[in-house]
C-alpha cells in the first residue's frame, strides 16, 4: 500500500487496486489447478521447487521497483520506535473520520465473514440435504465469480468512484449472505455464492482506494498496519464464536446476522467523502 501510494497518482488508485485484485483472483484460481497438475506429473519434491522459486522470482522482481523519492536522511530522520509509529497511526486515524469510517467497516466486514466462514459444510448438509462432499459444488460459482468480478471491476474501476464500488459490493454481497442462508435449493444457493464473490473485489478494491485517498504518504504504512489486524481480529473473534452462534440462533440466524455485518458496514460509510486525500 505504501508502495502504491508513492508511485500512483490518486485517481489512478481505484484502477490499480482492481488490478491488483483481479491478478489475485486469476492467480489463486489457475495456481491451485497448475500446483496440481505439477504434483502429480513431476512429485512433490519439484512441486515444491517451483514453489520455492516462485517466491524468489517475487522477490527479485521488487528489485525493479523504483526507490524512495526521499534520501536516506530523511528516513534515518523519522525512524522511531515501534511503539512511537503505532501511536502516531493510531492518532492519524482517530483525527480523520473517514478512516475512522473505513476502519468500522473494514472490522464489520472480518465480523460477518468470520461468522460465516466455518459454516459453509452446514449449508450443504442442513440447508440443502446434500453430502458433505458436495461442499465443492459452492466453491465452483465462488471461483468463477472472483475472477468474473476482478476482471470486471478492473474495467470499470476508471469510470466509478471507489465509494460507489464499495457501497454496491457491500449491499450486494449483504443481500447474497442473506440469500446463502434462506435458501433450500441449491442452484439458488450456487447463484448467491457468485454474486457474493462477483462483488466481493468491489469491496477490498473501493475500500483501499479511499484509505489511498484519504492517507498521507507517510502515514500509510502505519494505517495499514492497524487496519490489516482489525480485520483478522474480528474474523478469528466470529470465527471461535460461530458453532455457539449456530446452536443458539440456527444457521439462517448466524447467515442473517453476517449479512447484516455487511448493511452495517454501508450504513458506516454512506456519509464518507469520495475523493480528498489529506493534504
Amino acid at each position: 500500500m505504501k508502495l502504491f501510494k508513492m508511485h500512483v497518482q490518486g485517481e489512478d488508485a481505484a484502477a490499480c487496486m482492481s488490478l491488483l485484485q483481479t491478478l489475485v483472483s486469476v492467480f489463486m484460481i489457475v495456481g491451485p489447478i497448475l500446483g496440481t497438475l505439477v504434483y502429480r506429473q513431476l512429485g512433490i519434491g519439484l512441486a515444491m521447487m517451483f514453489t520455492g522459486l516462485s517466491f524468489l522470482v517475487s522477490a527479485l522482481a521488487m528489485l525493479y521497483v523504483p526507490p524512495d523519492r526521499d534520501g536516506a536522511e530523511a528516513r534515518v530522520a523519522r525512524r522511531s520506535s515501534v511503539y512511537r509509529d503505532m501511536a502516531d497511526g493510531i492518532r492519524f486515524v482517530i483525527s480523520s473520520k473517514e478512516l475512522l469510517r473505513l476502519n468500522l467497516c473494514f472490522m464489520l466486514v472480518g465480523l460477518g465473514v468470520g461468522a460465516i466462514a466455518p459454516l459453509g459444510v452446514f449449508v450443504v448438509t442442513e440447508r440443502l440435504g446434500l453430502p458433505a462432499q458436495d461442499v465443492q459444488r459452492l466453491a465452483i460459482p465462488y471461483g468463477l465469480g472472483e475472477l468474473v468480478g476482478g476482471i470486471a471491476a478492473f474495467g470499470l474501476a476508471s469510470k466509478i468512484s471507489p465509494r460507489l464500488l464499495l457501497t454496491a459490493g457491500l449491499l450486494v454481497d449483504g443481500l447474497g449472505i442473506l440469500l446463502v442462508g434462506w435458501s433450500l435449493n441449491l442452484w439458488v444457493t450456487m447463484g448467491a455464492q457468485f454474486l457474493i464473490a462477483l462483488l466481493q473485489p468491489a469491496i477490498f478494491i473501493g475500500n483501499n482506494a479511499l484509505v489511498m485517498q484519504h492517507t498521507d504518504q507517510d502515514y500509510i504504512g502505519r494505517v495499514t498496519g492497524i487496519r490489516t489486524p482489525l480485520m483478522t481480529g474480528s474474523m478469528l473473534l466470529t470465527m471461535s464464536m460461530a458453532g455457539a452462534l449456530k446452536a443458539a440462533i440456527s444457521l439462517t440466524g448466524v447467515y442473517a446476522v453476517a449479512g447484516a455485518c455487511f448493511v452495517a458496514g454501508l450504513l458506516a460509510i454512506i456519509q464518507i467523502r469520495q475523493t480528498g486525500a489529506r493534504p
